[in-house]
């Protein structure tokens, strides 16, 4: 689904619901939020902290689901640790797996387990067994010294936009590379495209509209029987 069309299903529906035009600017906005709910609906939506995702699970338990996020799983370079302590990479949304180069899994711990392991005499941290756990500041890997250590993990998804221009007071889109009115080029959803109704029905959502994937369905059967 291009954001163009999801513009005009969104606007199709709140005109039958008699909420009018939604412009441009707004609805930028509720596709942003509409498509990281969505997203984090697959991850399970854990308690966020520090403006991080630390602990999902609903993807990693339901194959389905992790075959929906696999468009946005990504592989940092190695990560770089200063005393143990690793920073989030700067796109990072949410947690799959940390390994080293030779494929040893490193096991993810509690932050409070973590000091007790490392004083530990039976099972200490040591490079075929390392350790980790996840801080608001980064990630603290335990033996410190490792220097091949990768994280796979969910990426934040780029900003939804359409982009626009005015003529007689109407908003007419542009799909162009040279951005209009709202100062950056449209560009679609980076949710993979299994989401994309499910995001319209979230701006709906928040627009106070509420519809079953049945109707939503009909309305983009006139979208594309008007204007494909």
């Amino acid at each position: 689904m291009t954001i163009d069309f999801a513009y005009r299903l969104v606007n199709l529906i709140a005109n039958k619901e008699q909420k009018g035009i939604i412009k441009g600017a707004e609805f930028n906005q509720l596709a942003i939020e509409a498509q990281l709910e969505a997203i984090l609906t697959i991850l399970g939506a854990p308690e966020r902290e520090d403006n991080r995702f630390i602990t999902p699970i609903g993807f990693k338990v339901n194959q389905q689901a992790k075959e929906q996020i696999l468009p946005l799983i990504k592989k940092s370079p190695v990560l770089v640790l200063t005393l143990g302590m690793a920073p989030y990479p700067t796109d990072y949304l949410a947690y799959d797996n940390l390994e080293r180069a030779d494929g040893t899994q490193i096991t993810i711990i509690e932050n409070d387990q973590l000091g007790r392991m490392k004083k530990s005499v039976i099972t200490p941290p040591v490079e075929d067994e390392p350790y980790a756990c996840f801080h608001g500041e980064g990630i603290e890997i335990a033996p410190a010294f490792l220097t091949d250590v990768y994280m796979y993990y969910v990426k934040m998804p780029q900003d939804p936009n359409w982009d626009y221009t005015i003529t007689n007071d109407t908003e007419i889109y542009n799909g162009t590379s040279t951005p209009q009115l709202s100062g950056k080029i449209s560009y679609g959803f980076d949710a993979p495209r299994r989401l994309h109704k499910k995001i319209c029905m979230i701006i709906l959502k928040y627009l106070g509209i509420n519809l079953s994937d049945t109707q939503l369905a009909a309305f983009a059967t006139q979208i594309q029987e008007r204007n494909p």
